[in-house]
C-alpha cells in the first residue's frame, strides 16, 4: 500500500508499505515499546509525523 506521510515540520514523503492503515496506528500508538517506526524506506521519530493517509 501507498501512504503520504506529513511530518510536523512541513516535510512530506510517499512511501510504500505491507502495513495496513490500523497496524500503523496501533505502532504509532505504543509508545511503551520504541519511539521510531519503519515507513517503507523511512525510519522515522513517531512524535515527528503529523499525518498518515493512503494515497
Amino acid at each position: 500500500m501507498k501512504i503520504k506521510v506529513k511530518k510536523i515540520d512541513g516535510e512530506a514523503f510517499t512511501a510504500e508499505t505491507d502495513k495496513t492503515l490500523d497496524e500503523i496506528f496501533e505502532e504509532l500508538s505504543n509508545t511503551s515499546e520504541n519511539s521510531f517506526i519503519l515507513l517503507g524506506e523511512h525510519i522515522e521519530q513517531k512524535m515527528t509525523i503529523q499525518s498518515i493517509e493512503k494515497e
